[in-house]
């Protein structure tokens, strides 16, 4: 069944697609809430974190599942973007922070879009290790790549098997989560 008729089949309150949804999308759900979650949270958080991404799937009279476009994505990857995003916001919910709430650019205030440089831009090596050690491998190798051997992102996407745009959205994401 292609993931435009499970999808169908699901909305439509059929049972057993419901089933087959879940069997082809659970694992890499589970995959992503160990990742984000299970490593500082344990098991018992891991499966509250599964459990989240498919309530988040089913609310509000299946939205989210309404909103999937076969021509932009397989349901996996589709999925797995929800997933990060539902894990993510119950780690900040565990550690007392609030959820992130995307903006349109449009409602942001023109001085958030400022940024001025730190005071003090010294970072001891014990703080760059501890930030490099909270990227995914991928995005680490292409730090390491671009940064540390100074390679254009065309020769690591080289070096690592993937593509160049691939390079640029690693290194974007990491740098994100470094800063």
């Amino acid at each position: 069944m292609s993931d435009a008729e499970l999808v169908a089949a699901c909305l439509s309150g059929n049972a057993a697609a419901w089933q087959t949804f879940v069997d082809r999308v659970a694992p890499c759900l589970w995959r992503i809430a160990w990742r984000i979650v299970g490593h500082a949270y344990g098991p018992a958080e891991v499966e509250d974190a599964v459990q989240d991404i498919f309530v988040r799937l089913l609310a509000d009279d299946r939205l989210l599942l309404r909103r999937y476009d076969t021509t932009r994505s397989s349901i996996s990857v589709y999925v797995s973007v929800i997933a990060r995003s539902s894990a993510r916001n119950r780690v900040r919910r565990l550690r007392g922070e609030p959820a992130r709430q995307s903006l349109p650019l449009e409602d942001l205030p023109l001085q958030s879009l400022a940024v001025s440089p730190p005071e003090d831009n010294s970072v001891e090596p014990w703080q760059l290790d501890a930030a490099l050690a909270s990227l995914t491998r991928s995005e680490s190798e292409v730090i390491r790549l671009l940064f540390r051997e100074s390679c254009t992102p065309k020769e690591a996407g080289a070096r690592l098997s993937i593509a160049e745009a691939t390079v640029r959205s690693l290194k974007r994401r990491a740098l994100q989560r470094l800063a």
